[in-house]
C-alpha cells in the first residue's frame, strides 16, 4: 500500500535555509573527497574522473535511484529500502529535487564493535543518505506529490509552464481580383491550434 511523503515546496531556489542544504552540501564535499583519493591512489592518472566519482558516491551511501522525464513532468524513484515513510524528507526547488532519509531506529542505537580483528570495509547501510537531482527544465513547486510503496520512493514534479492546445479563431486576408480592386481585401475566418503557455 502506497503512502504519501510530505513535500517540502521551496519556491526560491536562492533561499537554502533549509538544515537540508547543509546536509546536502555537506555529503558534496564527502564525494568530492573521495573521489580525489581514489584518484590520487590511481597515481593521478585522467580519464577515470566518472568513474572515481560515482564509486564515491555509493561509497558515501548515496542510494540508488532513477529520474524519468515526459512531456509535463520529470518523474523521480529513489530506492529506500529499510526505511518508513516518516523518515523520509523530500525537498523540492525550481531547479532540484533533494531527498533524505534517517534511520531513527539506528541512529538511536550504539554501533556494534566486532568481536575481533578490525573492520577492513563494510557494505551495512549508513543511517542517514541524501540524494539530490538537478534537472534542466524549471519545475512547480507547487505541483509535486510523493509516495512510498515496497522500498521506493517516487516523486512526481510537473514542470512549470506545461504546454496545452486550444483552438483560436484566426483572420486571413484574401486577395480580391474582382474588377473592383480599389476595396480592402476580404477577411474569412480560419481556425488553427496554437500552443498555449501557462503558469
Amino acid at each position: 500500500m502506497s503512502t504519501n511523503v510530505a513535500v517540502k515546496k521551496v519556491s526560491d531556489a536562492k533561499q537554502r535555509t533549509e538544515p537540508v542544504f547543509a546536509s546536502v552540501d555537506a555529503m558534496l564535499e564527502s564525494i568530492r573527497t573521495r573521489a580525489y583519493e581514489l584518484f590520487s591512489q590511481r597515481g593521478f592518472i585522467d580519464g577515470y574522473a566518472l568513474e572515481d566519482w560515482l564509486k564515491a558516491e555509493h561509497e558515501v551511501s548515496w542510494p540508488a535511484a532513477e529520474l524519468a522525464e515526459e512531456d509535463q513532468a520529470y518523474k523521480l524513484t529513489v530506492e529506500l529500502r529499510g526505511y518508513r515513510a516518516g523518515e523520509i524528507e523530500v525537498t523540492v526547488t525550481p531547479q532540484e529535487i533533494i531527498v533524505s532519509a534517517a534511520s531513527e531506529k539506528q541512529s538511536a542505537a550504539k554501533p556494534q564493535e566486532p568481536a575481533k580483528g578490525t573492520v577492513g570495509w563494510s557494505e551495512f547501510r549508513r543511517s542517514k543518505v541524501c540524494r539530490r537531482i538537478e534537472v534542466a527544465s524549471t519545475i512547480d513547486t507547487n505541483q509535486v506529490t510523493a509516495s512510498f510503496q515496497d522500498g521506493l520512493l517516487t516523486v512526481k514534479a510537473a514542470k512549470q509552464g506545461k504546454a496545452g492546445k486550444k483552438t483560436v479563431p484566426v483572420a486571413a486576408a484574401t486577395l480580391n481580383t474582382s474588377d473592383n480592386a480599389t476595396r480592402s481585401p476580404q477577411r474569412v475566418p480560419l481556425s488553427a491550434t496554437v500552443t498555449k503557455t501557462g503558469h
